[in-house]
């Protein structure tokens, strides 16, 4: 909150793990992001009224990182969330198998855009911010690994993610 950078403690990790971080917050005047070095971005969106989102990636090398350190607006009004995915196992000579595709709406259940993947057995990953306060995000019907986090200020954030592998490569 008060427009604060976010720290996220990551879990263990190993050389060659990827890492996911989304979220953002409401002054759209100031950056989102990631400040930690290696990490990069994939989606800066910025409706230009009411929310700032971004999402980065990093793949872990030797010495992978413990944390990550997100962007807030700086305005003590605003609150800033973002969430992290971690994932095992990546193949290491692709990373992202779709190009990113972003969508706006006014719900509280996310409905993300549609996406063909390239490869079969990728992972999808629906990311999703907003300038509300709402720690009762429901992930889209058959998506797993769910995180969300949220934060409570003059000017709110919440920010969710999930997985779905994709067995056949196609629209999702």
């Amino acid at each position: 909150i008060n427009g604060a950078n976010v720290t996220i403690t990551l879990p263990t990790l190993l050389n060659g793990d990827v890492i996911y971080v989304a979220g953002g917050h409401s002054l759209t005047t100031a950056e989102a992001g990631v400040s930690t070095a290696g990490y990069t971005e994939l989606v800066d969106f910025n409706n230009g009224t009411a929310y700032r989102f971004t999402v980065s990636r990093k793949r872990m090398g030797a010495t992978p990182d413990t944390s990550v350190v997100c962007l807030g607006s700086g305005d003590a009004a605003d609150g800033a969330a973002y969430v992290a995915l971690c994932l095992r196992g990546v193949d290491p000579t692709t990373q992202e198998d779709a190009t990113t595709t972003t969508a706006t709406g006014s719900s509280t259940n996310p409905n993300p855009p549609s996406i063909v993947t390239v490869t079969n057995n990728a992972w999808v990953l629906p990311f999703a911010g907003s300038s509300v306060n709402d720690g009762t995000i429901v992930a889209p019907s058959g998506y797993g690994n769910q995180v969300n986090n949220n934060a409570n200020d003059a000017r709110d954030s919440t920010v969710g993610g999930a997985t779905l592998e994709k067995a056949t490569a196609g629209t999702e």
